[in-house]
This record gives structure tokens, sequence and C-alpha cells, in this order.
């Protein structure tokens, strides 16, 4: 697999971004035991990545070759925004299966079943935009989720296991809602790039950017997490340095994701995305006297072969057969007829 060199930033970046994110977070909250509002963080995150949005916007003046003024060119982004409301209240969702599944199962089950994620994206890489892979890359995958597991599992604390002891059938409905989630995960990935890349728009519908996606996205997350906090009992309390440059990290790598499924695909995001945990584990392990045990060197090392399998197979991956072009399938147009691009 060949990569660009936009692609190889991208997500080298955003492998470092999660990293980061993930060591700041394990700092903040399991070393300083600071105390903020996870859901006041995630709605910060969302605004840094609303405002940066609008910064880039206003910064490209794309909006003028189209004549209109600023104020007018968000207001038709809005409206053309119904694509990423779906996409919002999927991960609302997404969040409300977190807390029913973390309220009924331990934390190491929930981490073990939510890192089928990884086959949930190319499941539906493969049904929704007809991705194909030959064995090698599902070896790949299948060793990649192994590794992630062995990874993740033994860091996670048991303290919790004793209140999580519910019945069985309290038991069966938390792995029913993290599985739901994870096909949710899997899904909202192949739609997010679907719709950035723009597949199957129809006569008449815009081109919009990823900064105008991620505009859309965060208007309609913004009152979920808002929500969130009014029903939490610790809101706007505990904030400090640490909760601010978490929601900074998250706002930016918001539009990192967006970054990688454009210029790349949501699997090679996977991937980014599987390195910075073992980035993070082994800079833990260095600096936060985090563990590292034989089960995990083992892990580690399955994720980075799966990575190498995955980007370095040089088997052809079977192609499928061309389809026509439907009849009511043309060009996108775009929202703003313009003679460059946005640098990147």
């Amino acid at each position: 697999m060949n990569f660009t060199p936009i692609q190889k930033r991208v997500l080298l970046i955003l492998l470092l971004q999660n990293a980061s994110y993930t060591l700041l977070r394990r700092y903040s909250i399991g070393v300083r035991h600071d105390t903020y509002n996870y859901h006041e963080c995630l709605f910060l995150a969302e605004l840094f990545k609303l405002l940066l949005s609008l910064k880039k916007i206003h910064a490209d003046e794309e909006y003028e070759n189209k004549g209109v003024t600023f104020q007018k060119y968000i207001q038709g982004i809005v409206l053309e925004s119904q694509k990423m409301m779906i996409l919002a209240w999927i991960y609302a969702l997404m969040n409300v299966l977190s807390f029913v599944s973390l309220a009924r199962i331990d934390a190491s089950t929930f981490t073990i079943v939510a890192q089928l994620k990884v086959l949930s994206t190319g499941f539906f890489s493969y049904l929704i935009l007809s991705k194909q892979f030959n064995k090698v890359k599902i070896v790949a995958l299948f060793n990649l989720v192994c590794g992630a597991i062995l990874v993740t599992t033994p860091s996670i604390s048991n303290d919790g296991d004793a209140e999580n002891d519910k019945s069985g059938g309290g038991k069966f409905i938390g792995v029913c809602a993290v599985a739901l989630e994870v096909m949710l995960s899997g899904f909202a990935s192949i739609y997010f790039e679907k719709v950035i890349k723009g597949a199957g728009l129809k006569s008449g519908q815009p081109l919009l950017g990823i900064f105008e996606r991620n505009v859309q996205l965060a208007l309609h997350s913004l009152p979920f997490y808002f929500v969130m906090i009014m029903f939490s009992s610790n809101a706007f309390s505990g904030w400090n340095l640490y909760g601010i440059m978490l929601a900074v990290l998250g706002g930016g790598g918001g539009i990192l994701v967006a970054l990688s499924v454009k210029y790349a695909d949501s699997i090679l995001k996977t991937l980014a995305t599987s390195g910075s945990i073992v980035l993070s584990t082994l800079l833990g392990y260095l600096w936060l006297d985090g563990p590292l045990t034989f089960v995990m060197i083992i892990g580690v090392g399955l994720v980075l072969a799966a990575i190498w399998l995955y980007t370095f197979d040089p088997t052809p991956v079977p192609q499928p057969a061309p389809a026509e072009k439907k009849a009511n399938e043309v060009e996108a147009v775009p929202l703003i007829p313009s003679n460059k691009e946005s640098n990147v």
C-alpha cells in the first residue's frame, strides 16, 4: 500500500493526538484525581472544534466566490446539516449505551467487547462502501483486535467488579448494550466517511468540505452534551488546566478524524488509533508507572504485526465488478465554485 505524503502526516498526527489524549486523561483523572465533569469536557471539545472550523472557513474566504456574506454561507451550511444530525444522534445513542453497559458489566468485559469496533468498521466498509479485503488483511484485522484486547485489558482496574456484580439478566443487557454500541460505531465511521467523501450525492446536493461538516456535527452535538451536563451532579466544578487541555485535544481530534477518513479511510484511521494504544501503553509505563505485563507485551507485538501486515501486504485486493452508474446519480456540485483547494 502506497501512502501519499498527506496521508502519512494526517495518520501520524492522529496517532500522536490519540496517545497524548489518553496519557493526559490518565494523568489528570488517574494520578491527580481531578474531578471536572467529563461531559463538560466533551462539550468544550465540540465548542472548540466549532470555533476552529468557523475560523478556518472564514480565513479561506471561499464564500466570497459565491457572492455571499460569511453569515449567509454559514446559514446555508446549517440548512444542509441533516446528514450530520443523524451522525450526532448516533453518537448520542452510543454515549447512552456506554452508560447502560458500564452500569451492568465490569470494565474488563466492556473493554474486550469494545475492541470489536475494528471488525464492525471493516464489516460496514465492505457492506456500504464495497471495500474489498484479501485474506491477509482479514487476518491482520483479527490480529489487531486480539492485540488490542491483550494490551488494554490488564490495565483495567477491577476495583468496581463487586459493585458491577449484577444478576445474569443485568449482565446480558450490559453485553447487548456494548455490542450494539460496537455496531453503531462501525456504521458511524463508514457513514461519516461516505458523507465526507461525498459518495452518493445527487444532482443539486452541495459538496461540503471537512470544516463545514465539522460545523454541522458540532452544532447538533452541543445540545446533547449540554443536556447531559444539566443532569450531572458535579456540573461546573473542579476545572483546571488539564481539563482545558483535554478539551482542546479532543476538539482537534475530531477534525483529525475527518481529515483521516477524507484523505485515507476508516480502516487506516482505526490502525492509527490502535497504534496509539501501543504508544500510550509504553509511555504510560515509562512516565506514569502504568502496568506492562508479559501479556501486554504480546499484545503490543500483535498490534504492530497487524498494522504491518495490513499496510504493507503486497497481495492484490480482489476488485468488485464495475457497477453501472444509477440514472438518478450525477457528479456532486460544489457548494462554492473555487479554483483553489484549502491547505491542510
